[in-house]
């Protein structure tokens, strides 16, 4: 039954759609059908509307259809199935009268065109001419977007290398990466961009130059002479090029001979891309020196792994073997989780047991949990690299058991042991490993406690107050003991004892109490508001810190009262009268709180009175959150806020004119009344137009709201986020009868 309804009701509304589309050529007169046409559009993913009526809609008379079309054509365009269009029909959208459906329809001809003709080419070679700056670049970025069979564009995309609009020149530059312009004279001056061009159109010049692959090279490795920066974005270049820089190998080596750093490694990457034919160069730069083998071991890591090239991995293995502890150390770090080979783990097991240099055998630690399965051996190495007397070997060997910890039991006293290590970094490592092991970090606990005490050092007592804090038990050693630290000099120190106090109770309250008329108020307020309601007793002496000169006490006072007892009177009335206090800390604690209030129509008077009149920014924000907590059901309320946003433009700049229209969406549906009267407000800036938007936008694909979506379209509020730029305009505009 259920599915012979669902039959009938596809089968109403496929007869509804014909209907509608066998309509659409002409124009309809009826107000009702033409609403109609324009739901249809508005949730045309829902529709399966032809290509053809899109394209027909975008020709119409009708500004709303013509931007419901829109929405849904591009909306088709993006899906994952990547449709393709007709490209005569998508080149009447990009002639609209229209702006934005014009550049919409630029950019779809290039991207998503079926077959692209010359007819197509011709046309985006005229608007990349055009006096318009946002059409411009649209149809650069269509030429590029076409590819190789727009190749005849290269004089004009040259061209426009020299356009005033960075928007222009960057995709320019892009563009001709894509449709390979390969010349000389193209090559040169996408490198002088490379080198000299701002920030956005360098970046795209050394990805278009690294899509031309080898024409492109022998420029890149002339700036490879060069050095510094220069260097640095070339090498990274012929990096991305891969094989298509096989004809440079000799100059790569000699310049790997001289770079180091960056550059060397992207050098010495590009070298490894290229594959066997790489191998002669890279044998000799082994030979030459120490430092050159140094260098190559990057070289033969990309060979090794992207191309499975065994002479490449065999030579990684002889270099493990060098004189030189540099180049064994790149090696070592070298055979991590991209190089899996049963040969690796001994080689580096020998290297950590082994090796005389400290590096190399930390080099060899951090490296053997990378893709290998743990052995006893390998935990035996760990075990030793804890007990090693160099730093860098003890972190190596932390830094492995806290990526494969399982088995390494035996070895959880070595690890403690290190968290009293001269090293911050050994002792942080040492933590981390203990925590990931949750049982161990238990009973490790009341070792760490000891520590502690011994500690004189403030330094080491906040790396392990959490640690002791989480793991150990809640007995009256901890308890003492943090108690003692409330009053502690360092806050960090004195913070993480209240954490530990709160799991305690009403046992805590004592210690609290003492803190809160004392120097120690911070920790002791913050405690008490953690136990919420058990702290009712702290009221009183609480509810006096309200009182104290100082503007912080008195914020952080409100802060607990809340906390704790939110619906008293006295935490009501120290509300109220703080609301109006002059420090703006304070008002903007009470206004934060101010919807905890009971009679909610006083709250949101009191609210509306900062919103429309107080000079602080924080302040107005707080009475907002706090007014869209009370929900307030008066009509006045609302009238008030519409009233404040329409009819007091000039008492109102456009910061707290956007608060305001936020207030009015988030305490209200977004109903067509509303948004009515925050659209004509909205007309004052694009701040205010741009909260409406997001109003709107909150149901946009919702069918339920389309007539929202409609509304929206009606008075032609526009967003165009422009792909990859960070870019947002909003256009407002009234009709004259409005």
């Amino acid at each position: 039954m259920l599915f012979q309804r669902l039959q009938l009701f596809a089968a109403f509304l496929l007869a509804f759609h014909l209907a509608l589309a066998a309509q659409i050529p002409e124009r309809v007169q009826s107000p009702e059908e033409l609403e109609a046409r324009r739901l249809v559009y508005a949730i045309g993913r829902s529709w399966r509307i032809p290509q053809s009526d899109y394209v027909a809609a975008l020709n119409d008379g009708d500004p709303d259809l013509r931007w419901a079309g829109m929405a849904g054509l591009l909306d088709r365009a993006r899906q994952p199935t990547r449709e393709r269009f007709d490209a005569k029909s998508l080149r009447s959208v990009a002639r609209s009268d229209e702006p934005r459906v014009r550049e919409y329809g630029i950019w779809l001809l290039g991207r998503y065109a079926r077959f692209p003709d010359s007819a197509s080419m011709a046309l985006l070679s005229e608007y990349a001419q055009s006096s318009d700056e946002r059409v411009r670049w649209r149809a650069i970025q269509a030429l590029g977007a076409i590819g190789p069979p727009a190749i005849g564009a290269r004089d004009l995309l040259m061209e426009a290398l020299s356009d005033e609009s960075l928007y222009v020149r960057a995709h320019a530059v892009e563009a001709l990466g894509l449709i390979g312009a390969d010349d000389s004279e193209t090559v040169a001056r996408l490198a002088a961009l490379h080198r000299e061009g701002e920030w956005a159109v360098r970046n795209t010049a050394g990805a278009a130059l690294s899509t031309l692959g080898s024409a492109a090279a022998p420029a890149a490795i002339k700036d490879l002479a060069a050095g510094g920066r220069r260097a640095s974005r070339a090498a990274g270049v012929l990096n991305r090029m891969g094989p298509e820089a096989g004809s440079s190998i000799a100059e790569l080596g000699r310049s790997l001979e001289t770079l180091d750093g960056s550059a060397a490694r992207s050098v010495a990457g590009a070298l490894g891309r290229i594959g066997p034919d790489a191998m002669p160069e890279i044998r000799r730069l082994i030979e030459s020196s120490a430092q050159n083998r140094r260098k190559t071991a990057r070289a033969l890591q990309v060979s090794a792994y992207q191309g499975e090239n065994e002479e490449a991995f065999q030579l990684l293995l002889q270099l493990l073997e060098d004189p030189a502890a540099e180049v064994r150390a790149a090696a070592a770090k070298a055979l991590d989780l991209r190089v899996r080979r049963p040969e690796v783990p001994q080689a580096l097991l020998r290297l950590a047991g082994d090796d005389a240099d400290p590096g190399v055998r930390a080099a060899a630690l951090e490296t053997l949990p990378a893709g290998h399965d743990v052995s006893e051996q390998m935990i035996a190495a760990w075990g030793a690299g804890l007990r090693d007397s160099d730093e860098r070997v003890r972190y190596a060997a932390l830094h492995s058991m806290w990526l494969e910890h399982e088995g390494a039991e035996g070895y959880w006293p070595d690890v403690v042991a290190l968290l009293e290590d001269d090293s911050q970094r050994v002792r942080y490592s040492a933590g981390l490993v203990l925590e990931r092991h949750g049982q161990v970090a238990r009973d490790a606990a009341p070792t760490v406690l000891d520590i502690m005490r011994r500690s004189k050092d403030s330094l080491r007592q906040r790396e392990l107050l959490e640690f002791v804090a989480a793991y150990m038990p809640n007995d009256t050693r901890k308890f003492d003991f943090f108690s003692g630290l409330l009053r502690h000099e360092d806050y960090v120190v004195s913070y993480e004892a209240q954490r530990a106090l709160v799991p305690y109770g009403q046992q805590a309250l004592p210690v609290f109490r003492n803190a809160i008329t004392s120097e120690a108020w911070i920790p002791g307020l913050k405690g008490a508001g953690a136990l919420q309601a058990d702290a009712r007793s702290l009221l009183p002496e609480i509810v006096a810190l309200t009182r104290h000169p100082h503007p912080f006490r008195r914020s952080e006072a409100l802060r607990a009262l809340v906390s704790i007892a939110p619906q008293a009177p006295e935490v009501h009335e120290r509300l109220i009268a703080l609301a109006s206090d002059p420090e703006v800390s304070v008002r903007r604690m009470a206004f934060e709180n101010l919807h905890w209030l009971p009679d909610r129509e006083h709250g949101a008077a009191t609210a509306l009175q900062a919103i429309r009149n107080d000079p602080d920014g924080g302040v107005r924000s707080a009475a907002i959150r706090s007014l869209v907590k009370m929900r307030p059901t008066s009509d006045t309320v609302l009238s008030n806020l519409l009233e404040a946003v329409v009819l007091e433009p000039s008492a109102l700049d456009s910061a707290r004119r956007t608060e305001l229209v936020r207030a009015i969406g988030e305490i209200s549906e977004p109903s067509e009344e509303i948004l009515r009267a925050l659209i004509r407000a909205a007309d004052m800036d694009a701040n205010a137009a741009g909260s409406v938007v997001r109003l709107i936008r909150v149901g946009w694909d919702r069918p339920d709201l389309v007539p929202v979506r409609l509304f929206a379209l009606r008075y032609e509020i526009r967003m165009d986020c422009v792909e990859n730029w960070i870019c947002c305009a909003v256009r407002v505009r009234l009709s004259p009868e409005e």
